[in-house]
């Protein structure tokens, strides 16, 4: 399809012609995600948060400063995904679950149990 426009150049108007080009877009991919892999990799994470909060309460034992017998954690997770209740024997606990902040995201509170630190997940 070719289109008569106009350039103004040395202020003189002068017919182009021209024609659009068209581009191709490629849909958006989907990255390639290995899911145990990722699983592997926040279980990591959860344990190296857990082992050091307990290190921070057995060096605050150790100086006779008051400890707790588990672990406060938050989690800012999509609100879809909280779980309602979880096992009794896996020894955390839902302490709180904030309001959602707009974005379908809400902060959640854990309790974990110093001996139950495995258990969970």
């Amino acid at each position: 399809m070719q289109k008569k426009h106009f350039f103004l150049g040395n202020k003189i108007a002068e017919d182009r012609s021209f024609t659009p080009r068209t581009r191709s877009v490629q849909p958006p991919t989907m990255p390639e995600r290995n899911r145990q892999e990722h699983a592997a990799y926040i279980k990591e994470i959860y344990n190296t948060a857990i082992d050091k909060a307990i290190e921070t309460l057995s060096q605050r034992s150790e100086r006779g400063l008051p400890v707790a017998d588990g672990v406060y954690m938050n989690f800012d997770m999509v609100s879809g995904f909280v779980p309602q209740a979880l096992a009794k024997r896996s020894g955390a606990s839902i302490l709180k679950i904030s309001e959602d902040k707009g974005e379908g995201n809400v902060d959640v509170t854990i309790y974990i149990k110093k001996e139950k630190k495995r258990l969970v997940g």
